[in-house]
């Protein structure tokens, strides 16, 4: 893979998709990700975003792929139950209103969401004590299953 293309799969550069593949290039690149929401929370109801990329399911990493979710969604919560969930814990109250979270999606994971396969369980646990906090439910869409049979390896 060429420099241009590492930049514009990692989302640095994008480009409208027909200007991105060259005749002989292999390496779809300027592809937008899937978008999910929390469905869990753990402790105080809020909710994150993650956006999974579709190259991560056209080839997956071997080694899987580590993610970040978006901060809180500020109109996902009750404030009050927010700040009473921080006092049980200890914790600042305005760090925990603007978290995030790391993700973890194995090489397995990946294969099974680029499959088809409806409503794949991703787990997320707390960075400072590894405690379950949320979960995604995965499932690509049609378009996404296209582009993964298009140009899947």
């Amino acid at each position: 893979m060429n420099r241009r293309n590492f930049l514009i799969l990692s989302g640095l550069i994008t480009l409208p998709f027909s200007h991105a593949l060259s005749a002989n290039d292999q390496c779809l690149t300027g592809l937008q990700g899937i978008d999910v929401e929390s469905n869990d929370s753990a402790g105080y109801e809020h909710f994150h975003q993650l956006i999974l990329p579709v190259s991560a399911l056209i080839t997956p990493p071997r080694s899987g792929i580590k993610l970040l979710t978006s901060t809180v969604d500020q109109g996902s919560f009750n404030d009050s139950d927010m700040k009473t969930f921080a006092k049980t814990l200890n914790m600042n109250s305005d760090a925990l209103r603007t978290h995030n979270h790391e993700v973890f999606i194995t090489y397995e994971e990946l294969k099974s969401i680029a499959s088809g396969t409806k409503n794949v369980e991703i787990k997320v646990y707390a960075r400072s004590n590894k405690q379950y906090v949320h979960n995604f439910l995965i499932t690509a869409p049609p378009s996404t299953l296209s582009m993964i049979k298009k140009y899947g390896t």
